[in-house]
């Protein structure tokens, strides 16, 4: 008899770039296991420290990591950056994070993706996740349609969450139709910020419930809609 696997199965096994040798070592370099706050979060921190070369490295780095390759890296956003401007943004990004409650988790994602004074040139709501998600792996996950539709689709039932997709009315069956936050889609959607919101609050929550914290599970969530989909 087969046996059904847990949200920590699907974290374990979790592969996203181990097939592409310089996602990989941006990986490595993004968290330690996959999970654990690594060498760039920890430098993202301490904004009094930056160094231009480093931290334009880092942040390129991210966006081609959570772009799958070279697609970020052609675009140029890099040339529209202004050193003094994205320290700032750390600096208040990281201000934010020590006096906000999880309730006002859509302000430190304003900073880097919406607020025009802020925002980081390239980083739209998904990919400023993974720079939360880098800098604090214990309080935040990345928003992704491939973690979005799992949620909604398979485990915010089991874990009896709130979490309800506003587009599933819609839509019907998660996995029954092309998921319209999927980009590449004809008529897709995009999050907004209260979604992001409410999706870092659930992640947290199965994350108390599972022992693991909110990047573990956005790995599982990640991974789970991987083998389940197969798109």
């Amino acid at each position: 008899m087969k046996v059904a696997k847990s949200l920590a199965d699907y974290s374990s096994e979790y592969s996203y770039g181990t097939n592409d040798a310089r996602l990989q070592q941006i990986y490595r370099e993004m968290w330690e296991g996959g999970y654990r706050v690594g060498e760039d979060g920890r430098y993202l921190r301490c904004h009094s420290k930056f160094e231009e070369n480093k931290l334009f490295s880092i942040l390129k780095g991210i966006a081609y990591w959570k772009s799958g390759g070279e697609w970020w890296s052609n675009q140029g956003f890099d040339n529209y950056w202004s050193f003094p401007k994205i320290r700032s943004t750390f600096r208040n990004l990281v201000d934010l994070k020590k006096s906000v409650t999880k309730s006002k988790d859509e302000k430190v994602l304003s900073i880097i993706a919406v607020n025009p004074e802020t925002k980081i040139s390239g980083f739209g709501l998904r990919s400023g996740s993974v720079i939360m998600t880098v800098m604090y792996p214990d309080s935040y996950g990345i928003i992704d349609y491939k973690a979005w539709r799992a949620l909604n689709g398979k485990w915010a039932e089991q874990y009896d969450l709130e979490i309800l997709c506003k587009l599933k009315n819609e839509c019907g069956d998660c996995y029954g139709t092309c998921c319209k936050y999927d980009l590449r889609t004809e008529g897709s959607a995009d999050f907004d910020l209260a979604e992001c919101g409410q999706y870092f609050d659930e992640i947290r929550k199965i994350g108390v419930a599972e022992e693991m914290n909110p990047r573990q599970v956005d790995m599982a969530l990640w991974e789970y809609d991987r083998q389940y989909s197969r798109s």
